[in-house]
This record gives C-alpha cells, sequence and structure tokens, in this order.
C-alpha cells in the first residue's frame, strides 16, 4: 500500500484539498478499490453492498486512510424498487439477473451460477440515492455487480453526466438473463463522452480446469488456454467533451487530472494540465508549476510500480516451478 497518499506532500494536495474528489464504490464487498489511493486524504468513498454479511463485515472495519467513508446497505440498479439478489455458492457472483442456460466454461463453474438462495433487497438507481446524499455526485465510479452495470448507467443520467472516471466490470458471455456485453457498455459509455484507457483484470476460464495459461492441471487435460470471460474496463471524460460541455471546466479538468496521476496515466494529466486556464487555476491554489510537479511523481510513481512489478514476478516464478515438478513425476 505504498501508494497510500502519494501525493499529499505534493503541490497538487493544494488542489485536492480544494477540489476534494468523490467516489462510488457499487458491489464493495471486498473493500474499497484502491484507485484513488494516491489522493485518499482528498477523497470520500461511499460504498454500497445489499448482502447483510458482507455489509456488517465492511462497516466493521473501515479503512481509516480516506478523508471520509460511509457504507451503505444498498442495493443500486436500474429502478427503485424490490429486486431479487441471486445468491450462489460464491458471494462475490450474487446478481441482481437471474443465471443463464450456460455454454462454454461457466457450464463447469457451478459456484458461480447454482442458485443456492435469493434474497429480496430494495434497489435504488444512483440518481435516486443522491437526492439523500445532499446531491453530491461522485467524479469516480468503480461498478461490479455481475450483469446489472448497463442498467445501472443508463438510468441515472445526472450522475454519469458528472462521472469523471469509470472503471466497469464487463463481460464476454452470456451468464445471466438479460446480460449486456462488453461491446454494448463501451458504446453507451463512449456516446456519453468518455474514451477508454484500459482493460484490466482479464480473466480467462477453462472448461475443465480452473487453471489459467501458462500454467499446467493434473487435470485429464494437462494444458489449454482459456476462453476471454470478463475483466474490467477504465474509461476517462474526455477533456474536449468538458471543455464543450461546462463552460468553466477549469476545476473540473484539474480533478480529472488528478484522477488520472492516481491511476499512473501521468500524459493525459499533463495534456489536461497543459490548458491555460488549469495552469492559471492550479497556481491560484499554489500549485505553482504543476508540470514540473506531474514529471516528478512520474518519476516516483514509476519506481513503485516497477518494484512492484518485480517482486510480482519473483511471486509467481514459484507456482510454475510447483507445477512442472508435479507433472514431470505424475
Amino acid at each position: 500500500m505504498s501508494e497510500v497518499n502519494l501525493f499529499r506532500p505534493s503541490s497538487l494536495a493544494n488542489i485536492a484539498a480544494a477540489h476534494p474528489l468523490r467516489f462510488f464504490d457499487i458491489g464493495a464487498r471486498g473493500g474499497f478499490d484502491p484507485g484513488l489511493w494516491p489522493f485518499a486524504f482528498a477523497t470520500e468513498a461511499v460504498g454500497f453492498e445489499p448482502d447483510p454479511v458482507a455489509f456488517e463485515k465492511l462497516a466493521g472495519a473501515p479503512e481509516t486512510f480516506w478523508k471520509k467513508t460511509q457504507i451503505l446497505p444498498v442495493a443500486i440498479g436500474g429502478e427503485n424498487g424490490m429486486r431479487t439478489l441471486h445468491l450462489p455458492a460464491d458471494p462475490q457472483a450474487a446478481s441482481l439477473l437471474g443465471p443463464s442456460e450456460l455454454t462454454g466454461p461457466a457450464r463447469t463453474k457451478d459456484h458461480f451460477f447454482k442458485i443456492n438462495e435469493t434474497l429480496e433487497v430494495e434497489t435504488q438507481t444512483m440518481d435516486h440515492v443522491l437526492q439523500g446524499a445532499n446531491g453530491m455526485p461522485p467524479e469516480y465510479l468503480k461498478i461490479d455487480i455481475e450483469g446489472a452495470e448497463l442498467e445501472v448507467l443508463k438510468n441515472s443520467p445526472q450522475t454519469v453526466k458528472h462521472l469523471l472516471a469509470v472503471k466497469v466490470e464487463v463481460a464476454f458471455d452470456h451468464f445471466r438473463a438479460g446480460q449486456p456485453m462488453a461491446a454494448d457498455i463501451m458504446s453507451f459509455l463512449e456516446s456519453a463522452g468518455f474514451v477508454l484507457m484500459d482493460f484490466t483484470g482479464p480473466s480467462y476460464w477453462r472448461t475443465q480446469s480452473n487453471i489459467v495459461h501458462p500454467l499446467m492441471d493434473k487435470a485429464p487435460m494437462y494444458y489449454s488456454r482459456g476462453q476471454l470471460v470478463h475483466g474490467d474496463f477504465l474509461y476517462f471524460r474526455r477533456p474536449e467533451r468538458l471543455a464543450a460541455e461546462e463552460p468553466d471546466s477549469a476545476v473540473r479538468k484539474m480533478q480529472l487530472g488528478l484522477i488520472a496521476m492516481s491511476f499512473g496515466y501521468f500524459d493525459f494529466a499533463a495534456d489536461v494540465y497543459g490548458d491555460a486556464d488549469v495552469q492559471r487555476e492550479a497556481r491560484r491554489l499554489g500549485c505553482e508549476k504543476p508540470s514540473d510537479e506531474i514529471l516528478t511523481y512520474a518519476k516516483i510513481y514509476g519506481r513503485i510500480e516497477a518494484k512492484k512489478a518485480f517482486v510480482g514476478r519473483l511471486r509467481g516464478f514459484g507456482p510454475h516451478l510447483r507445477r512442472f515438478a508435479n507433472l514431470l513425476f505424475r
């Protein structure tokens, strides 16, 4: 967690303090998304988790490095009213959508799709939630609710209009009844003025094993590549759309730049802060040379990422050796 509050010593912190960030984490079962950790000191994190067990766990162990946190036992959906939450053996796969007729590798994943129980929950749209939250919409949204992401986005236009960044889980096969595909979400967000920055956490499923490439397994099929089934899209608001839609957009652009740096997109941030109005506002807030600060922290951030990558490679080497040895003596 070396990135937590990384930018606090920087004069960029003056901008973040004057214009703090807010983010919604919809599907926060595993804890808040770490995307804004580097600016946690100036970020309010609001999590939504309708499962009572998961909610109690989150509420009982708050993350204290954020400026402010709030966990709400609310199911976010595309409408206000009662919906059925489908709970399989693996609670992380809980969904407002029921299972579809499964094919391919999904048909062997009962722990994700075989429903053990259902729970009636009250759902609210993001726009409706904001009516009871002083009308403060988020700048960043992370949404992972197993298939209902697009209905949430489509039915909260005011929230989406304010967003500067979105991380959304997408699927490449029809696991659940009526589930939109990645292309549907891509089309919606691009039409709303966002640009795709990354595809992260790709998950590849094999039919006869849960082991993934390049590992081999003791299953009858020693090795196979898996089918790409899901992952996360990361979108940023296009700066030119901000300028076109919001005449006084300097503050919003500064926030967009902060989010971009938090995720490591320093060239994107440098382009945003190259705007004359943004530079003028940054200087007014005590950040005299934002371009210099961006260059300095690009180097710091890069060193952290290089170290993480190196350690990750070392940790990942062990399983390869163990599996190879086991298969040699099969």
